[in-house]
């Protein structure tokens, strides 16, 4: 089966679990680490992911801007699938730039 246009192979997502951020965390943020135990800090991590989640799913249509994170864009648009057109929801990130460490 051809991908439609827009989407990306399952062989082509990466994964990025939230173990994976709360590790990223604690290497940037050794003296986090010392105030904040690990299940605690992946239980943050866990509900902020889920919190954006949900106010992402909430949303037809519109931008969302996080701070640290980016802009999230939301939108409904129009796909063929089985011959119909069917509205789906597209979402994008335009990334946050990084701070310069000076």
């Amino acid at each position: 089966m051809e991908p439609v246009y827009g989407t990306v192979a399952k062989s082509e997502v990466e994964r990025l679990e939230a173990a994976d951020l709360v590790a990223r965390i604690q290497e940037n943020n050794p003296s986090l680490s010392e105030k904040v135990n690990e299940k605690r800090l992946s239980r943050i991590v866990k509900e902020t992911l889920k919190a954006l989640a949900q106010d992402v799913n909430e949303r037809q249509e519109g931008q969302v801007a996080v701070r640290g994170l980016g802009k999230i864009s939301i939108r409904e648009v129009e796909r063929i699938k089985d011959g119909e057109f069917i509205n789906v929801k597209k979402v994008t990130l335009k990334p946050a730039r990084p701070k310069v460490q000076e």
